[in-house]
């Protein structure tokens, strides 16, 4: 699924920006989020310079992309089904040892 502030973006549903999501990068939270995709596996995010504020260049903020496992949770997300593996296959029980005729007698 892929999310994005932008308004002229795919994915555009200002997510990001006004709803309490959290955005996770290889199981990591990341800040400072402008777009996501999560089948896609990659996170755009504004760079935070050593002074603590967003980097500016040419008059923009300066954005990084990363790639890897994207996760993103929140309210009023639209909910992905849960995927869970299957179960080991099992072996099954030994079947029990037939228990020996009496003498004399035969099976038919």
């Amino acid at each position: 699924m892929r999310f994005s502030v932008f308004k002229d973006d795919e994915g555009y549903e200002n997510y990001i920006a006004h709803r309490p999501i959290m955005v996770y990068l290889d199981d990591n939270p990341l800040s400072h989020v402008v777009r996501a995709d999560t089948s896609e596996g990659w996170v755009e995010f504004n760079v935070i310079g050593e002074d603590g504020l967003f980097v500016i260049e040419n008059s923009e903020i300066v954005t990084d992309v990363s790639y890897g496992l994207v996760e993103v949770t929140g309210v009023g997300l639209p909910v992905e089904p849960e995927v869970t593996p299957p179960d080991p296959e099992v072996e099954p029980e030994p079947m029990p040892e037939p228990e020996p005729l009496p003498e004399g007698e035969s099976n038919g």
